[in-house]
């Protein structure tokens, strides 16, 4: 834009604000690298401590992808939540961590993904060893770049960073974080990809 001599006295200030802006900005993801490390590590040491509450994992999920919305928009995706009939009403779970696993997981699916769609769904199965107990099973889909299985043996590894989608990628902690969340969560994350299109969280 045209600057005027009546607004030369405001740069410096603007300067100053741009500078203030990508300061906070540098200290907010150092805050979050940091607060990731000591869940990971707290986690693989077995003093993470859950906090289970009784909620509504349906309003959860889609809590969650409703605030990613603005993300699928701004690149042209398809974004989609699914709840099957099948998924208790309430349960009692750590509410935060099973945010932040979802949050980890629709994120990455739509950073890596340049066209087509991510699709969430939440379903419920019976416990294996107690029927009467239902394991909540969320699946995040998209049609992005895959996986090989080289990379795919790696991918919940801390700082773990895949060739083919290192210019997009962050710290490498999100997966194994969420990985470990899961675990502690008495559940797992796995992958699927035929190495070529579209990955299965």
């Amino acid at each position: 834009p045209l600057i005027t001599s009546h607004s030369l006295s405001s740069v410096p200030l603007l300067t100053k604000a741009i500078g203030a802006f990508f300061a906070f900005s540098f200290v907010a993801s150092a805050g979050y690298l940091i607060n990731d490390l000591l869940d990971l590590s707290a986690a693989e040491s077995g003093s993470f401590r859950l906090s289970p509450q009784p909620l509504e994992p349906d309003a959860l999920v889609r809590r969650v992808v409703a605030s990613l919305e603005p993300r699928a928009a701004t690149k042209g995706l398809q974004l989609a939540c699914t709840t099957t009939p099948a998924v208790p009403a309430w349960v009692e779970a750590d509410g935060n961590r099973l945010a932040q696993v979802a949050l980890n997981l629709v994120g990455n699916a739509l950073k890596f993904t340049t066209a087509g769609a991510v699709t969430v769904t939440l379903d419920a199965v019976p416990e294996p060893a107690d029927p009467a107990r239902m394991r909540l099973v969320l699946t995040v889909r998209d049609t992005g770049p895959g996986i090989t299985p080289e990379d795919q043996a790696r991918l919940f590894e801390p700082f773990s960073r895949l060739e083919r989608t290192a210019a997009h990628e962050g710290s490498g902690l999100g997966l194994a974080l969420s990985a470990v969340l899961c675990r502690a969560m008495h559940g797992r994350l796995t992958v699927e990809s035929d190495g070529l299109t579209g990955s299965s969280f």
